[in-house]
């Protein structure tokens, strides 16, 4: 059953995400069929029948957004890799030129890893898919298993009140770690110092000090006479 207010469609799930990150030399776009959610891509040179029935149906059309956090998603995995120098190595493949290309490279060093990537990505996507979907008032029916998106890590330990988490392990404390910083970093606009930050258990930007001890990570703010 469709969620309430949503019109459910069979769109294909496979199809949709790789419109969302189709970039092939030609394409103009995908669309969607709001009749019957068939996708249908425009490729040069223009199929003049399709884009008159765009223009002449355009209520019954809508182009298919491309997905445009890849760079940070990437970043944000690299916060759940357990193998700190491959992380480095993954932060640096970033930080270089042709990055696309070489974060696949590093991935190909770590064959777990990069299955993990895939499915990370693929989560992401859906949960791209699924929004954008909502946001037109309509689902379909592999939506349903698609889980919320996560509150951003440093938002989420905001919100608890007093500033204080005490995490499961140690491993996930260093991960929760390495996100706060990491959002913190990207709410000030600074680059992110990987290799510092995970060799690290405190670390302080602007007035804002980020601390980890065992299983427990601490937000708060600097006092007026602490050192960075």
């Amino acid at each position: 059953m469709a969620p309430m207010g949503l019109r459910r469609l069979d769109i294909d799930r496979a199809a949709l995400l790789a419109a969302l990150t189709a970039r092939d030399e030609g394409l103009l776009g995908t669309w969607l069929d709001l009749r019957d959610g068939t996708l249908r891509a425009l490729v040069e040179p223009d199929d003049t029948a399709f884009e008159a029935r765009l223009e002449s149906e355009s209520d019954h059309y809508v182009k298919v957004p491309l997905f445009t956090r890849e760079f940070r998603l990437m970043a944000e995995f690299v916060e759940l890799v357990d193998d700190d120098d491959l992380a480095v190595r993954l932060d640096q493949a970033l930080a270089g030129p042709s990055a696309f290309r070489a974060w696949e490279a590093v991935l190909a060093t770590d064959l777990t890893e990069r299955r993990h990537w895939r499915a990370h990505r693929e989560s992401a996507l859906e949960q791209w898919a699924a929004s954008w979907l909502a946001g037109l008032g309509l689902t379909a029916p592999w939506t349903d298993e698609v889980p919320p998106p996560e509150v951003p890590a440093l938002l989420a330990l905001v919100m608890d009140r007093p500033v204080h988490r005490v995490l499961g392990s140690e491993a996930e404390a260093h991960t929760a770690y390495v996100r706060a910083c990491r959002d913190l970093c990207e709410l000030l606009r600074e680059p992110f110092p990987s290799r510092r930050v995970r060799s690290a258990a405190r670390f302080a930007r602007g007035p804002v000090v980020i601390e980890r001890s065992g299983r427990e990570v601490t937000i708060r703010l600097r006092a007026d006479d602490e050192a960075g």
